[in-house]
């Protein structure tokens, strides 16, 4: 890698990035390979903590390979970012690399995933104890009085103190996306690629564009999936309303399809069904449900669960009876499917995404509302999305956590070779509007989309003209047209 390269492109929302002269010893790494994960190869990688000071501290980056099924075909290496920001990169590629690719890409590519800086085996974060984030669940996300507010920003000025009392010292300060696509400059290098062949999804589409803006001359073959718009993301003004209207559309989707079921908890009117929604989350904010033993599902796990649910249309059934559920008073298969977006295994061990997901954010642009602006925005916004946008809004004020390194921006990559991004009509948790935003911003964008609901679209079991069309790309580099459309016919 070419230090030079690497200044020219070093520009984080308008600001230099300071060069440095000692790179050369990070960039000539090799990855000690060692067999893991049945099967799986797993190694770490050296990353200064500071790039503005290189040679003051490391920190590491732990990396899993699994290598293509058949390699005498092989294309090359095809490096994945499943999103959060603070999802396991390790742990998707070791444990589920099957679902994630189609048969074709698992045959052609050897595949890695690493945990970014702060996340699971990489240098980690530790902010509270499992049994502190148990108890959490009883503070109410969306607050109606001044004592709750108190209560909220209380937790998360303690969460943002523990979390620097108890990781790495100067972690929390270095976790912004700009330093996590230096770190996968560093690993590109180290895996022995000229360029960057990279799939990345939701949060992972905003890593890989900022990737291609500071170093477009390493750029691969590059997907996007799930997009966010830079423009927009983390907080731009608009944001709250944006995602609020976004999950509400999924929202619909789903009561659109639950009213023609007939194990429909909420009835056959899909007006009447929305509003049984809205008085659940407001009944459970009120009393928590039993959950599982001494574990409550308040309002915030119930808002977690619906979430979970809505990315993935293949959990509708299971959304629909965890809704008749919680209406008779039983509220564990909505605290099952909050475990399940929280990181909380059988042991009652969290991940570390929940923590990961506010500081990355706050790094990377400053926030949307202050805490006392909150109250104001509400009227407006619940009109959007009377579940989701309290909760939203509420999350956008980055209480307690490390100042804004960057801001939304546009990013173009000029120079950079084609860069697809997937868009799905009904995503939740990236709208659509953001995948048109980013692939028209870009230079070398190129659109394609599903018209269907889900976070995501690209997958072995997803839908198999995005597959092919994807696949065709990835394994033979053939650019689909702009503006290609995928439905469930195909």
């Amino acid at each position: 890698m070419a230090i030079a390269g690497c200044a020219a492109h070093a520009v984080e929302s308008g600001r230099a990035i300071p060069e440095a002269t000692d790179l050369q010893t990070f960039y000539g790494q090799t990855i000690s390979w060692s067999e893991c994960h049945d099967g799986k190869e797993c190694g770490r990688l050296a990353v200064p903590l500071d790039y503005a000071d290189p040679g003051e501290r490391t920190i590491e980056i732990a990396v899993v390979r699994k290598p293509a099924d058949d390699p005498d075909i092989r294309v090359g290496t095809l490096v994945y970012n499943p999103g959060g920001p603070g999802a396991s990169g390790v742990e998707a590629v070791a444990m589920t690399s099957d679902i994630l690719f189609s048969p074709t890409v698992n045959q052609r590519y050897d595949l890695v995933g690493f945990d970014p800086r702060g996340v699971g085996e990489s240098t980690a974060v530790e902010c509270l104890s499992d049994e502190e984030i148990d108890a959490a669940a009883s503070v109410d996300p969306t607050p109606e009085t001044a004592a709750e507010v108190e209560a909220l920003v209380a937790h998360s000025e303690k969460t943002a103190a523990a979390c620097r009392a108890n990781s790495p010292d100067g972690l929390l300060d270095h976790m912004s996306t700009v330093e996590v696509a230096r770190d996968l400059d560093i690993l590109r290098a180290a895996l022995g690629e000229e360029k960057l062949s990279y799939l990345g999804v939701s949060y992972g589409t905003y890593l890989g564009a900022i990737y291609a803006e500071h170093f477009v001359d390493k750029v691969g073959r590059f997907v996007l999936d799930g997009a966010t718009d830079p423009r927009e993301w983390p907080f731009a003004p608009g944001y709250t309303a944006t995602k609020s209207a976004s999950f509400q559309l999924a929202l619909d989707s789903f009561v659109a399809d639950c009213v023609t079921q007939a194990d429909c908890p909420v009835g056959a009117d899909p007006v009447v069904a929305q509003q049984l929604l809205v008085d659940l989350v407001a009944k459970t904010d009120r009393t928590p449900l039993p959950g599982d033993g001494d574990r409550k599902t308040s309002e915030s796990t119930l808002l977690n669960g619906f979430a979970v649910a809505l990315f993935a249309p293949e959990l509708w059934s299971v959304l629909r009876t965890a809704i008749a559920d919680a209406q008779a008073g039983d509220g564990e298969l909505f605290l099952a499917l909050s475990d399940a977006i929280s990181g909380r295994d059988e042991n009652g061990h969290y991940s570390s995404l929940g923590d990961v997901v506010g500081i990355v954010d706050c790094l990377d642009g400053p926030p949307e509302f202050a805490v006392d602006e909150v109250a104001d925005a509400l009227p407006e916004l619940r009109e959007l999305s009377p579940i989701f946008a309290p909760l939203f809004a509420w999350s956008a004020t980055c209480t307690g956590m490390p100042a804004a390194k960057g801001e939304p921006h546009e990013i173009q990559a000029p120079g950079a070779p084609p860069i697809v991004v997937v868009g799905t009509t009904r995503d939740p948790a990236t709208p659509y509007r953001w995948a048109e935003g980013l692939a028209e911003q870009l230079q070398s964008g190129v659109l394609v989309t599903y018209d269907g609901d889900g976070h995501g679209a690209y997958g072995s079991d997803r839908n198999q003209c995005i597959v092919d069309t994807v696949d065709a790309y990835l394994v033979d580099g053939a650019v689909p047209e702009t503006g290609s459309w995928c439905t469930d016919a195909g």
